[in-house]
């Protein structure tokens, strides 16, 4: 059992591995690299991705440390590398993996870890329609004849008034047994402890990740030899990750 716990993992890595060359077949990802600096592009690739890595970690520990389970950064190292490789196939089924581990560190409850990390996740959403929203105002996006920010500016609107609304709905001592089971289950002690302020202070940890994820293709084009406009990377790509995001 101890030498197949230490091969499953490596398994399930060449699987994952597998379907992703599936996907995009080896020969096209070689004949890409006749146009790429491969030192230049491995250093930041490399750089990026320990950046990311760390600030998830340490902006993760830092949230779920204020809503009572305790968590040090390097207590997620490990499984956050694990749950990155995961998150290639399934992006929901990265986040569950990373519920299930600090569930067992902390022998916290598992309703509890969830409610915590689904907040994160919203604070990511919630800043992905924010970026895609300031992109589209100084972009002006039309695609097909439709200009791209009306659309997106009603996202954003229903996105904020949906916050606004979440955080009034925990705050409010309802008497319908449905709901008040709902405010008082396990999971929801993270939005039922978050105000205004949690959320706002939420953001600015994790928006330096957003930074760097909003601006990653202008130097990934870098290192092809392509030269884009720094402020159109910026004011454009929100808008793709946000097209990407909401499937």
């Amino acid at each position: 059992m101890k030498y197949i716990r230490h091969i499953i993992p490596w398994l399930i890595a060449a699987g994952i591995f597998y379907y992703l060359f599936r996907q995009y077949p080896l020969t096209e990802l070689l004949e890409a690299t006749q146009f790429l600096s491969i030192p230049l592009f491995c250093a930041y690739a490399v750089i990026y991705f320990f950046y990311m890595w760390f600030l998830d970690c340490w902006a993760l520990a830092r949230i779920m440390t204020r809503f009572h389970i305790p968590l040090r950064a390097k207590d997620l190292y490990q499984v956050r590398f694990a749950s990155y490789l995961i998150m290639v196939v399934n992006y929901g089924a990265g986040q569950a993996g990373l519920a299930y581990f600090i569930k067992r560190l902390k022998h916290a409850s598992l309703s509890m870890v969830v409610g915590s990390i689904l907040f994160v996740v919203l604070i990511d959403l919630y800043w992905t329609i924010n970026l895609a929203f300031i992109g589209s105002y100084f972009a002006s996006p039309v695609v097909r004849g439709v200009p791209l920010f009306p659309i997106i500016g009603l996202i954003w609107l229903i996105a904020t008034t949906l916050i606004l609304l979440n955080i009034a709905f925990w705050k409010f001592k309802a008497k319908n047994r449905f709901v008040k089971w709902m405010q008082e289950h396990p999971a929801s002690m993270t939005f039922r402890k978050a105000g205004i302020v949690d959320y706002g202070w939420a953001m600015l940890l994790r928006l330096p990740l957003h930074i760097a994820l909003n601006t990653a293709l202008y130097f990934v084009a870098w290192t092809f030899g392509v030269s884009v406009p720094f402020w159109k990377v910026v004011s454009s790509w929100p808008i793709v990750l946000l097209t990407g995001t909401i499937p």
